[in-house]
């Protein structure tokens, strides 16, 4: 139940509290360690920081209008692959920050980086892949932007560059879990 009440609370901020944005700047999200995120320890267990990552997702697709567009669309965003990397635990009532950005965009999907930081720390990165799925299967984050001419110039990670050999490891991974080739 919680979980429903905070991201009622996300949309709402997302939506009304914050500047709006445009779809590909980064997106600042605060928020503080609840009794809802900690396991017994105390401290934000690895599906907490998920949570924290859905969250700040939410607030930022509501804040740039892209949870309206694929409403009206019937398009759900769905994560389909994740990487997580915990540098440092969270504990019960840190203030943290959840910066997100769209880092790459293709015909399968957007990928969005977030990062976690406390007290000017690093304290976990994500990963992930958002597909958007529609009725009819799978639906282009491309012809999307295009259609509601959202096209400024798309992040596209380059290979050779840091991100783009990130990306180039995720799509293997990708491409292990299917058991079927996908090239970047």
């Amino acid at each position: 139940m919680a979980y429903y009440i905070r991201t009622i609370i996300n949309l709402c901020h997302g939506k009304f509290f914050v500047p709006k944005i445009p779809l590909l700047s980064k997106y600042t999200w605060k928020s503080r360690v609840t009794i809802f995120d900690v396991d017994k320890t105390f401290n934000v267990n690895d599906i907490g920081y998920l949570q924290i990552a859905e969250q700040a997702r939410w607030s930022w697709s509501c804040n740039v209008g892209l949870l309206k567009i694929l409403s009206e669309k019937k398009i759900n965003p769905v994560v389909s692959l994740l990487s997580c990397r915990i540098r440092e635990p969270l504990r019960i009532f840190q203030a943290f920050t959840v910066t997100s950005e769209i880092v790459h965009v293709d015909e399968r999907g957007f990928y969005v980086f977030h990062k976690i930081t406390s007290k000017d720390k690093v304290t976990a990165t994500l990963l992930l892949k958002l597909q958007l799925v529609a009725k009819n299967g799978i639906a282009s984050p491309v012809k999307l932007m295009e259609e509601e001419n959202k096209m400024e110039k798309l992040p596209f990670l380059e290979v050779g560059t840091q991100g783009g050999d990130a990306l180039r490891v995720f799509y293997a991974l990708e491409s292990y879990l299917l058991d079927k080739p996908i090239f970047f």
